[in-house]
């Protein structure tokens, strides 16, 4: 669950990441993700400058097609957060 904080005024940057892991799982669940995480972001302090997702990928892989999208999005400078709805979704150990 995403924590709740007071709005601030000044938002910072952030690129939205989704992803589920194998293609027995619902497509559906990037979209839920993707929604619980846009309802956070102002009281987070964020505003969302891309939405990247990854269906049917393992988390324990990092050279996926859309979070390395979302992180040269953050290197570029045009994002300064990753925001998943858990850390789960962007990598497993």
């Amino acid at each position: 669950m995403i924590p709740f904080v007071d709005e601030p005024a000044i938002r910072e940057p952030a690129a939205v990441y989704a992803r589920y892991s194998t293609d027995r799982q619902s497509p559906l669940s990037i979209p839920h993700q993707v929604r619980d995480v846009r309802e956070a972001l102002p009281r987070l302090g964020l505003l969302e400058v891309g939405c990247f997702s990854d269906p049917a990928h393992s988390g324990f892989m990092l050279r996926r097609p859309g979070l390395q999208t979302a992180l040269k999005t953050i290197q570029s400078g045009q994002a300064k957060a990753l925001i998943a709805e858990s850390y789960s979704r962007i990598s497993r150990d």
